[in-house]
């Protein structure tokens, strides 16, 4: 049995490859699938020159099976299937200073450096902004694995600058439809964790489910937000600062997103606070705690 990865097969989500069989004339020939992580699906498992396609990464052993009535023989290949695409689906650290690749749907977003703070972060300058961009790659994994960092940057001075701020990632295909991560904190160790879902790019919305309560801010620190998204299951569990704050069920239609669309309630005027928005990443790992 010999084998070909890539060119003969047609793009699809699994990683996928091509199986080329020695030819046996009249003989009954049989694939199957013999060890691995996984399962394995032929193109056309009693052919000489199939497709195989793989669930998940990780090393397989394909045995063939060939017999004529008289006489009956077998071989195996072992293959190992890596990830098929970049395992980076999206990321911007706005460390660039620039927004190159978003597309403004409404207010005004702009990069911003937080005082005696490294490098840039996404804050508004007017209240309910949105903008969006498109993935980089849409290969997702069965497995995806959505992080951004938030800051609280609201002062001390009244209730006002320290009250709850909220922002929006969200997850939609070309048409718009699909589900963001809500997020809100105040200074004072309140807020929330939500589910909501959409259908025209974040414009309206409407809420599906609620996480735990995050915890405190702890003043301006970042905190990380992440989101383990089981395209298989459509299951999304959240995580605040390493901690699971529980899992929801989503609709199966959002499994093929391809843009991200970034929502920010709040703007900041230099008095009143926001939630600022850092380090977006879409992959097939964690980003970690």
């Amino acid at each position: 049995m010999s084998h070909q990865e890539g060119p003969c097969a047609s793009a699809i989500r699994q990683p996928h490859i091509c199986v080329k069989e020695a030819p046996l004339g009249d003989h009954a020939v049989s694939d199957r699938r013999d060890g691995g992580p996984g399962t394995v699906t032929f193109g056309n498992s009693s052919a000489v020159d199939t497709t195989a396609s793989f669930s998940q990464v990780g090393a397989y052993v394909l045995q063939l099976d060939a017999d004529d009535d008289e006489l009956s023989d077998s071989d195996t290949v072992e293959i190992t299937v890596n990830s098929s695409g970049s395992g980076i689906f999206f990321a911007d650290d706005f460390d660039d200073n620039n927004l190159n690749g978003w597309t403004t749907l409404a207010g005004v977003l702009a990069t911003f450096q937080y005082p005696s703070a490294p490098g840039y972060e996404l804050h508004a300058t007017v209240a309910d902004s949105r903008m969006r961009a498109n993935l980089s790659d849409t290969n997702l994994s069965d497995i995806v694995y959505i992080s951004c960092q938030i800051r609280h940057t609201g002062g001390t001075g009244g209730s006002g600058a320290m009250g709850w701020k909220h922002d929006r990632l969200w997850l939609v295909d070309d048409s718009g439809a699909g589900f963001s991560v809500y997020m809100a904190l105040d200074q004072n160790g309140a807020g929330g964790l939500y589910i909501y879902t959409t259908t025209d790019f974040g414009a309206t919305e409407t809420p599906l489910g609620d996480f735990s309560t995050p915890g405190d801010p702890n003043g301006n620190d970042k905190k990380t937000v992440e989101l383990v998204y089981n395209r298989l299951t459509d299951q999304v569990e959240c995580f605040y600062e390493g901690a699971s704050k529980g899992t929801l069920s989503v609709s199966s239609s959002y499994r093929d997103f391809t843009k991200i669309v970034v929502y920010m309630k709040h703007a900041y005027d230099g008095t009143w606070g926001q939630l600022d928005m850092d380090d977006i990443r879409i992959a097939n790992t964690s980003a970690g705690p």
